[in-house]
């Protein structure tokens, strides 16, 4: 009795066996793990040279208050945007796939209604 070949997917690739999967290298310090640092820098070296309350006041001064307000338009804009670009896309896909139907539904009734017609022709061929 002849044996069947194997599936493809489990054929060696070209060239040889395959190698092992490689380890991912893992970093000894993440890029969130640099900006905490220099966060805490940042605010450290600033409480010790007493600029403390100038940032604070920086901070909540009626200018970075319209900075961050314009900020959150923009990405509401942006998302909103963003959205209704993928809304369009949708609407385009699905009204693709329902003109491919529509195209299928009347090859089918038109395949159906030859069909129908050939029955008849046969059906008066057999009674006349």
């Amino acid at each position: 009795m002849a044996s069947s070949p194997p599936p493809l997917s489990s054929l060696p690739p070209p060239g040889g066996e395959s190698l092992p999967p490689r380890p991912r290298r893992q970093r000894l310090v993440h890029s969130s793990d640099l900006w905490m640092f220099l966060a805490v820098a940042v605010v450290l070296i600033l409480f010790l040279s007493g600029m403390a309350e100038d940032l604070i006041n920086l901070i909540y001064s009626p200018a970075a208050l319209a900075v961050v307000v314009a900020l959150l338009i923009q990405f509401l804009v942006l998302k909103a945007r963003d959205r209704s670009r993928f809304y369009r896309l949708q609407l385009h896909m699905i009204s693709n796939r329902r003109r491919e139907d529509l195209c299928l539904m009347r090859e089918t009734r038109d395949s159906l209604a030859e069909a129908l017609k050939t029955l008849r022709a046969a059906r008066e061929a057999l009674e006349g």
